[in-house]
């Protein structure tokens, strides 16, 4: 009767630990069963585990995204591989850690690139802007000074000519003057001319102020184009600050975007048949969606492709949220008999 008892109590500890082995190996057998017609356990089942609130993304929202990328692996395969039930086996959940906040930073330095790169686009437009204004400037003050290089040699023309009409009326006057008076005709003649003269000093006094009037306006045009220059020089120089420091802010980008590798942004993990996709880092929603893929790939079974453009890639940099063609081939290799 003992011997029968330790029988039956071997046999229920058989019975559980048989039972806890596949529920905690599921896919093992799943892949090692004759008559599936999978290799990986199919359909993977997933629920909401838990949802940092540091990331703003609603329950909802996550909910939403994941059944997405359940879509995209559907379509793309052409069968059901993934289904979403409450008790899923396969727990995803947003984890906030340092690697957010360093996305988060990446975030800001892009929105300051986008600003900065909005403000030296405005800088460079006002320096077009001043450039063509001061080239328009230039031209007329060109002009206005070759019109006032003529008018000082036509009023010095005319100043030399007045003075030699000048000294030979003055010559001819003390002439006559020595002879005691000149002749009714040649006074005339004389009065005349100082008519003439008069009328020239009159005409040079004209030319006089015009020149005059004229050379204040150019030396404000010249103090004009001075200031402009001055206004284009320090436009330029903005540009150019501005342009380093978004070069400089894009190579910090870069840099920071090419560390996001397989464990920065999202990882799967089968503990004992405790199956869990925790998401630590990604930039928005389309971003999200694309690590969703990636980590329910690897709870299908997949492991990392070797094509860059492949969802399965091991460093999500540059991808689209898509299934490729490598990502679908990499299935059928690994997951269908």
């Amino acid at each position: 009767m003992q011997k029968t008892f330790k029988k039956i109590f071997l046999i229920i500890i058989l019975s559980i630990s048989i039972g806890i082995f596949m529920v905690r190996n599921e896919s093992l057998l799943m892949r090692n069963n004759p008559f599936s017609e999978y290799k990986c356990y199919i359909p993977v089942t997933y629920a909401v585990g838990t949802v940092d609130p540091r990331f703003g993304v609603s329950q909802e929202k996550f909910v939403s995204l994941m059944q997405e990328a359940e879509q995209k692996w559907e379509t793309a395969l052409g069968r059901d591989v993934f289904q979403m039930e409450n008790d899923g086996r396969v727990k995803v959940n947003l984890v906030y850690d340092e690697r957010q906040l360093t996305t988060e930073n990446l975030k800001n330095i892009m929105l300051d690139v986008d600003n900065n790169k909005e403000k030296a686009d405005q800088l460079v437009a006002n320096y077009e802007s001043l450039r063509a204004q001061l080239e328009e400037k230039n031209k007329i003050f060109e002009t206005q000074t070759s019109r006032y290089n003529q008018d000082i040699k036509d009023y010095t023309n005319a100043l030399e000519k007045y003075q030699s009409d000048l000294k030979e009326y003055e010559k001819e006057v003390a002439y006559w003057n020595s002879q005691g008076g000149a002749p009714k005709e040649v006074f005339i003649e004389l009065t005349e001319q100082k008519k003439d003269l008069d009328a020239q000093v009159k005409d040079l006094k004209k030319q006089e102020s015009a020149l005059n009037a004229l050379r204040t306006v150019l030396e404000k045009k010249q103090q004009e184009l001075n200031d402009m220059v001055a206004q284009v020089n320090g436009t330029i120089g903005a540009v150019n600050q501005t342009a380093t420091k978004a070069n400089s802010e894009i190579a910090d980008y870069n840099e920071t975007q090419a560390a996001r590798g397989e464990f920065e942004t999202g990882l799967y993990m089968n503990d004992n048949g405790q199956e869990s996709i925790d998401i630590f880092q990604f930039f928005d929603d389309e971003d999200l969606l694309a690590v969703l893929i990636h980590e329910m790939g690897h709870a299908l079974g997949l492991a990392h492709a070797e094509n860059p453009t492949a969802i399965m890639y091991p460093k999500l940099i540059n991808q689209s949220a898509e299934i490729t063609p490598d990502d679908i081939a990499f299935f059928q290799t690994t997951c269908v008999r």
